[in-house]
Formats: structure tokens, sequence, C-alpha cells
């Protein structure tokens, strides 16, 4: 098996899908956080892809061990055509958290409001549109389609996800 570029996107109808919002801070200085489930394992995704539920943990492991070491890891606000490397020129949120429950993969994302970017994730979700989020990593595909050595640079928001429920929700914290 070759290993590749492995970027979760696909358009499709997610309107069943919930979204979250966290803003914490003072009234003049609050943070908005997007959380939920931000990948999903043991479900044939829109790519036609499966991620095993073994591979998922030991993959957010180690990306548990890429956000404690640079305080959170940078996401975009669209995936980049055939790239590995966070452009800080796109950034739009910080992953600070990431856990297995269940089948999903649930994170918590600082929205970056004073980056170009991120004000227009912040602007999108002001008007009431959900956004949704989709992995960014590489790995390899047997013949089923079903990844192997699946390692997670990071997650973008972008406008339709593989994943079905990859739609996290903003969430204003008092």
């Amino acid at each position: 098996m070759k290993r590749q570029i492995l970027i979760e996107t696909m358009n499709g109808d997610d309107s069943n899908i919930a979204v979250e919002t966290l803003t914490e801070g003072t009234t003049n200085n609050k943070k908005m956080w997007m959380k939920g489930i931000f990948m999903q394992a043991e479900t044939r995704n829109r790519n036609g892809r499966i991620y095993p539920l073994s591979e998922m943990v030991t993959a957010v492991t180690k990306f548990n061990e890429a956000i404690k070491e640079g305080n959170g890891v940078v996401g975009e606000i669209t995936h980049p055509e055939n790239s590995l490397n966070i452009d800080y020129k796109y950034a739009s949120h910080v992953i600070t958290e990431a856990r297995i429950d269940g089948n999903n993969v649930i994170c918590k994302a600082v929205i970056l409001e004073n980056t170009p970017c991120g004000k227009i994730l912040k602007e999108i979700y002001d008007v009431g549109v959900r956004p949704k989020v989709s992995s960014r990593g590489t790995g390899s595909l047997d013949s089923d389609n079903k990844v192997s050595e699946f390692h997670i640079v990071t997650v973008d928001a972008v406008s339709t996800p593989s994943a079905v429920a990859a739609t996290p929700e903003l969430i204003y914290e008092g």
C-alpha cells in the first residue's frame, strides 16, 4: 500500500447536523470556540473511506501530543490543494483538545477572530451558517478503502466534509 495525503472533503447535505459555539472571557474580550465531532471512525464517509477505530485512536493519541507540544494545532479556513503544510496566512482556528467518544473524535478549537480567515469563519457563524470541519493527514488505503497508518496533520473548516456529522457547534461560555 502506498501512503498518500488524505484530505476529507465532499459535497452533500448536512442540514440535520447540530452546530455548537463556545465563547469565553469577559464581555469585551470573549473568545469563540467550536466544539463537537471533528472526525468519525467505523463508518464509510462520503469519500468512500473507512477509518477503523483502532487507527483513529492511535492517530488521536499522536495528534494530542502535537496539540500539547505546540499549545494547539492550527487549522485553515479550507483545505489547501495537495499540501500537508499548514499556512498561517489561512489560519482560522486552533485545535486545543481532541478525544475519542465512541466512534467519534470530539475536538475543541478557538476561532482566531483577529486573522483574516478567522474573521471569515466568525462571520459565517454570525450570520447563522453552520461551517463544517474536515481532517487533513496521511495514510494508506486498502482495496476496500480502509485507512491504515493514519496520521492527522490538522482539521480544517470547510463547507462540505466527508464525515457526515463533522459540524461542530459554536459555544458561548460566560
